[in-house]
């Protein structure tokens, strides 16, 4: 998939498979955050299409003495000097700004799973913290309490729920909105929801900027996340997840950031991670 980790092995584990009841804690956590290991490889393979795709684009261009227009089916081409627009092209990055998303919110509902199992040992929520983390509100009639789905949206999912993680091990924590990562996250969710919501008609591009930010920002949130995982549970194995998110953001500094100074303190940290162009 482009990713190459020294030593390490990615299993992938069929949710169905499991009983995650009848595991010990070390087990589940092993089983449930391996699930998740398959979307950063999938991340990363679609930014090397993209990257693909710009290169045929820029040769394309290169070779282009007049301006000329293609057309073949719904996909329409301007190929010159000026002007490039590619369906191909859009519709990757359309994809990876969705599969970005896919990834943080599958992340967030493990640290969820995390700190519900942590919380049922120790008591340590109140009914509606533990509400928040199902996505639910209860409502008493009758004797009983009955329960309906709650959205909660994603940026209070990673917020809170990191929050409530730390609060249930003990741990006072207080989530950084302030940093330049969080503000890239809050474009590129600017960005997503004008895609998957469209109500002024539909994006044929956006700014491509937030794909990179978007990049920057999973790298970090999961460092975070997994940075925790080893204090709370001795979970060793999330340098496996942080190399893999660490090379799509390499690739992706590449082809948007163009500035290596935005990821050279990141570097040191993953020698043994090659990215294959």
């Amino acid at each position: 998939m482009g990713i190459k980790v020294t030593n390490m092995k990615i299993e992938i584990v069929d949710p169905k498979s499991v009983n995650f009841d009848s595991l010990p804690d070390d087990r589940f956590f092993n089983e449930k955050i391996f699930q998740s290991f398959s979307l950063p490889p999938k991340i990363h393979c679609i930014t090397r299409l993209i990257k693909s795709e710009i290169n045929k684009i820029e040769k394309i261009a290169a070779n282009a003495s007049e301006p000329k227009i293609k057309s073949k089916g719904m996909s329409v081409s301007i190929i010159g000097p000026a002007v490039i627009d590619s369906t191909t092209l859009s519709s990757l990055e359309f994809s990876l700004l969705l599969l970005q998303f896919t990834y943080i919110e599958a992340l967030c509902n493990i640290i969820a799973e995390c700190t519900l199992r942590k919380s049922n040992k120790n008591e340590y929520l109140s009914s509606i913290e533990i509400d928040h983390l199902h996505e639910r509100k209860g409502d008493y009639k009758k004797g009983k309490v009955k329960y309906k789905s709650s959205f909660v949206r994603i940026e209070d999912k990673i917020k809170d729920y990191l929050e409530l993680l730390c609060k249930v091990n003990n741990e006072q924590y207080k989530f950084d909105k302030s940093s330049h990562y969080w503000e890239g996250f809050k474009l590129a969710k600017k960005v997503r929801d004008e895609i998957a919501h469209p109500r002024n008609g539909v994006r044929s591009n956006f700014d491509r900027e937030a794909l990179f930010k978007m990049s920057q920002f999973i790298y970090w949130y999961t460092e975070i996340v997994f940075s925790k995982f080893n204090v709370f549970f001795d979970f060793k194995n999330y340098k496996m997840l942080e190399s893999a998110t660490f090379a799509s953001l390499k690739l992706m500094n590449e082809i948007y950031g163009g500035n290596p100074e935005v990821i050279k303190d990141f570097i040191s940290k993953h020698d043994n991670v090659v990215v294959n162009d």
